[in-house]
């Protein structure tokens, strides 16, 4: 990770996603235009930016296998979410009325959001389909999107 890359996620609120999958890409971007006080940075989970922030936490791209979110990225109060949690978080990150989804998101039972997070795991592929590589956002939110040029995202795995 470079220093300015540091210096851009530092104390922020860090969404990882899979870069190869459509739905991922779309539920980034999504996030991205509903962020106007621009909290959140969007990290591929395959760039290396993404595997040394996994990395902090034992994890990566192949292990995690879901969405994950740091909040105050990078200092003292950083917090680690995976999974439906993840989802929770970045919601409650966006202007209202994606904000109150995200906790309602949180306010259900874990093993029902788990479910419902690990079927549209399953399917995501085949309903969204895959990237090569991991597209680069375009406009004006393209400056939030850090590690979309890596090597990790040029050449999709397997």
């Amino acid at each position: 990770m470079t220093t300015e890359q540091r210096a851009e996620l530092r104390g922020k609120t860090v969404l990882l996603y899979d870069g190869h999958c459509g739905l991922c890409n779309r539920v980034a971007r999504f996030c991205a235009k509903r962020d106007p006080e621009r909290k959140m940075r969007y990290v591929p989970l395959q760039s290396e930016v993404g595997k040394e922030l996994l990395a902090r936490y034992g994890e990566t791209p192949e292990s995690l296998e879901s969405a994950a979110i740091f909040l105050n990225a990078m200092t003292r109060r950083e917090r680690f979410f995976s999974h439906s949690d993840a989802v929770a978080w970045a919601l409650r990150q966006l202007k209202a009325p994606w904000n109150w989804l995200g906790r309602m998101v949180r306010w259900t039972p874990r093993f029902i959001r788990e479910a419902v997070y690990a079927l549209v795991g399953r399917i995501r592929y085949a309903t969204f389909g895959r990237y090569p590589v991991c597209p680069v956002p375009e406009g004006e939110i393209r400056s939030r999107f850090i590690g979309v040029m890596d090597a990790g995202c040029v050449q999709a795995a397997g």
